[in-house]
């Protein structure tokens, strides 16, 4: 089984767009099973697969499409029936021997930011439903909906489980991963935080230093996140420091700081076996990000590069690393990426933490930190694969993309990666 690195991005290529776009006419002409087939078809991601679970299934039989699609770990069913005009789709959170007040007002609340789906009460299992008639449901609001039910289903069941104790969990659907990468996972995780914190007491002004801080603790995150790729309550975690860290109120960045250290000693705290239950592979149909132009993207580089030189100015070489892994990993947390793209960051992020890349068994060994070398012709054929994986015998998805490695400086670490973002800032991603 493959070591999988990161969050879920859809791969939308010119067959994607046009089963899309004929989903779209079929809907149209009132072939409703037969546009409805198209969407699922759509859905269907045979390259973030990789095995023999698929992240959606379907039947069709005589007038009726039943289906299930698998988000993180729950998996949702769904009924199609051209008989009964109407579609139904549903996931199971959690179950309950006597449900408590406090949850159903919960339930209440949540209801009320949903715009296609509604928590509802089935025997003893809370779970999340959408039924709609088929007039009046085209392809694109049926997408939306199965969106929206996916993503909170699972989401909330971690949720609920961690602030219900009386709740238990159902329709758990996981690919659990060899106890070796767990242990793997579990040191760095316990590593990583504690070299932050370590990093961070040897400062004696947070508000002075409040900026090397933020790098430090952010690029911890989004290392963390990508990386060990954790799902579940540690990946809520996660998502709660980089909203706590983005988040426009009136607290200092000090106070900010003050904030995410208390979160990553919260999880750090967790017991072992707690930790390690989030560590599995699941699979996705649906991305939580968005994706953004490549002019946002360098954006983000240019706000943040220009403290690389800064940081080395003031001899603090360790922080200025901490900026490129900063940059890849807020990209890669933030935003659904191009493939080309995740894997350009990816390198940065294998680059700058090769000893666990080696210790999950990557024998490929692209730079030495014991010497300080970097293998100049592996890093070059990495990225000349990744470039020549944007074309297939069928289509070319960025046919003026390239990458200019003669640009690259392999004369230590820091001015390999500045010449290397600066490569990719000429990038063009032009599709015509």
């Amino acid at each position: 089984m493959s070591i999988k690195f990161g969050r879920f991005s859809a791969h939308i290529t010119n067959e994607k767009t046009n089963l899309w776009n004929e989903a779209d006419s079929l809907y149209s002409q009132k072939n409703y099973l037969e546009s409805y087939e198209h969407l699922l078809k759509f859905l269907h991601h045979p390259e973030e697969n990789g095995d023999e679970i698929e992240n959606i299934e379907y039947k069709r039989v005589d007038d009726e499409i039943k289906f299930i699609i698998r988000q993180g770990s729950k998996e949702i069913y769904g009924t199609i029936s051209l008989n009964n005009r109407k579609i139904d789709v549903y996931s199971y959170i959690a179950e309950f021997d006597k449900i408590g007040v406090a949850i159903m007002r919960r339930l209440l609340e949540m209801n009320y930011s949903l715009f296609y789906s509604r928590f509802a009460l089935e025997e003893n299992k809370i779970a999340i439903k959408f039924d709609t008639p088929i007039e009046g449901c085209p392809p694109e609001k049926l997408y939306f909906a199965l969106k929206e039910l996916s993503t909170r289903a699972d989401k909330q069941d971690d949720i609920l489980l961690d602030d219900f104790s009386t709740l238990k969990p159902c329709n758990y659907y996981i690919i659990e991963i060899p106890e070796t990468e767990k242990n793997i996972k579990y040191k760095y995780f316990k590593k990583w935080i504690e070299e932050a914190f370590e990093k961070i007491g040897s400062f004696n002004n947070i508000e002075k230093h409040s900026g090397a801080l933020s790098y430090i603790l952010m690029s911890l995150n989004y290392r963390i996140d990508y990386l060990i790729a954790p799902e579940g309550t540690i990946a809520s975690h996660l998502e709660k420091i980089a909203s706590d860290y983005f988040a426009t109120d009136n607290k200092t960045l000090s106070e900010k700081i003050e904030i995410l250290e208390k979160e990553f000693k919260k999880i750090l705290d967790l017991p072992e076996d707690k930790i390690k239950k989030d560590f599995y592979r699941a699979k996705y149909t649906f991305e939580t990000n968005s994706a953004v132009s490549f002019d946002t993207i360098i954006g983000t580089f240019n706000r943040n590069l220009p403290n690389v030189d800064f940081y080395v100015k003031d001899n603090k070489e360790n922080i200025a690393l901490l900026v490129f892994e900063y940059i890849a990993g807020y990209c890669l947390f933030t935003y659904s990426l191009p493939k080309v793209m995740k894997n350009l960051l990816h390198l940065v992020l294998e680059i700058l933490n090769e000893e666990y890349m080696k210790d999950l068994g990557f024998e490929e060994v692209l730079y030495n930190s014991a010497t300080g070398e970097l293998n100049s012709e592996k890093i070059i054929d990495r990225i000349n694969n990744y470039i020549q994986n944007c074309k297939t015998d069928t289509e070319d998805e960025f046919p003026y993309l390239k990458f200019n490695t003669e640009g690259l400086k392999f004369n230590g670490l820091i001015n390999f990666l500045k010449s290397y973002f600066n490569e990719i800032k000429k990038l063009n991603f032009s599709k015509e």
